[in-house]
């Protein structure tokens, strides 16, 4: 809230545990779930947040076990003032 001139992009991910098209909307809502956290928590506006989902693309771990699976259910942060909201969806309301 202090700095205006940070913009946040969030990256919601998912373990490759279903179909596709369910990691795609699960990893959404993770990343609509921390965007809602910094607009409620920390008073974010919305003009500073961009969402989006990869599903299960680019995990960070395996998904042969229960641990990497769990390390790629996640919500990865970007945050500076070159970090461009256009790049991805703005989040609205």
């Amino acid at each position: 809230q202090s700095n205006q001139n940070i913009n946040v992009k969030l990256t919601g991910y998912a373990s490759k545990t279903g179909s596709a098209a369910y990691n795609q909307k699960l990893s959404m809502k993770r990343a609509e779930a921390v965007s809602n956290y910094l607009q409620n928590e920390y008073k974010v506006s919305t003009n500073r947040l961009a969402i989006s989902a990869d599903g299960y693309n680019k995990p960070i771990a395996t998904n042969k076990t229960m641990e990497g699976q769990s390390l790629n259910r996640r919500v990865d942060v970007m945050a500076g003032e070159t970090v461009a909201v256009t790049e991805v969806s703005q989040v609205n309301g």
